[in-house]
């Protein structure tokens, strides 16, 4: 997957070098064109799905688990969470400013484990992703790219229930696009087409992904903290469409170039672990994140 989105990045890289050759007025240096490439820039084109409990960021969650069909477990569950988003360039329109490409590297770690018993780790997920995120203009911003989602059952627990890995993976192509209604609110829109499933039989190819989130502010150097909400909506044609839904409410406080949050979250649906993908579960907690 690494080898396909690397021949990714060389192709939309080679065709916005093209198109940036092709603007550039007769007689500009060499070293004009080079200016609009940025490298490890800071922000991103293409804003978090806040309230969405698969995202990857840094976080610590307490959470109480109402409602759960994963046999052997208990209420009480710690959920931890690693990694990030990093910018890896940053390419602009010179006679288009606002127009920009982002090439963005995702790595991350999700894991839950029960307080009840031993604080054993029920099970954890690894993601990674090369992105391209490009924005239009201040309303409009896209992202697209192959990801992957490796998912295992904690090593306590099959050693307490004997339940064994079923080998769930993940490999997809998505795409995605957010508007912004005005600049506190987002919508977002987001479809994934798994492409290599085919000796995995619980498994089906297609997902999809709504949502919708406030930010009181856009944290600027005046404006450091602020109030923000986000409800997210997924479903997994392997799961017959069923809707999967996040709550988050929360506190932000600037830490530029990152963010701290302290935040409510609720979620109702499938687990967020994929190993146990076929089990439901409902749970409620505080957490505090940062996203860098």
């Amino acid at each position: 997957m690494i080898c396909n989105g690397h021949r990714l990045s060389g192709l939309v890289f080679s065709l916005y070098s093209s198109l940036l050759w092709a603007e550039q007025p007769a007689g500009e240096s060499d070293s004009t064109a080079l200016t609009q490439l940025h490298l490890a820039p800071t922000g991103h084109l293409y804003s978090p799905y806040l309230a969405d409990q698969k995202r990857v960021t840094f976080g610590i969650q307490l959470l109480y688990a109402a409602e759960s069909d994963i046999p052997d477990t208990k209420s009480a569950r710690i959920a931890l969470r690693m990694g990030g988003r990093l910018e890896l360039f940053n390419w602009h329109n010179p006679n288009h400013p606002q127009q920009q490409l982002q090439a963005n590297l995702e790595i991350g770690f999700r894991g839950h484990f029960d307080l009840q018993n031993s604080q054993d780790n029920i099970g954890w997920d690894g993601n990674y992703g090369l992105l391209f995120s490009y924005r239009a203009n201040q309303t409009i911003a896209y992202r697209f790219g192959p990801y992957h989602t490796s998912s295992h059952v904690g090593d306590e627990y099959t050693e307490r229930t004997g339940r064994q890995r079923i080998g769930y993976t993940r490999e997809e192509l998505l795409a995605g696009m957010q508007i912004n209604l005005n600049p506190q609110w987002q919508y977002y829109l987001e479809g994934g087409y798994g492409y290599n499933i085919d000796e995995k039989p619980l498994q089906k190819r297609k997902r999809l992904q709504s949502g919708i989130q406030y930010q009181q502010t856009q944290l600027s150097k005046h404006e450091r903290l602020g109030w923000y909400a986000g409800l997210d909506l997924s479903s997994y044609q392997e799961r017959e469409w069923a809707i999967n839904q996040a709550l988050q409410i929360g506190f932000a406080f600037a830490a530029a170039p990152h963010v701290w949050r302290l935040a409510f979250d609720y979620y109702d649906g499938q687990s967020v672990i994929g190993e146990f993908f076929q089990h439901d579960e409902k749970y409620a907690g505080v957490s505090l994140y940062l996203d860098i």
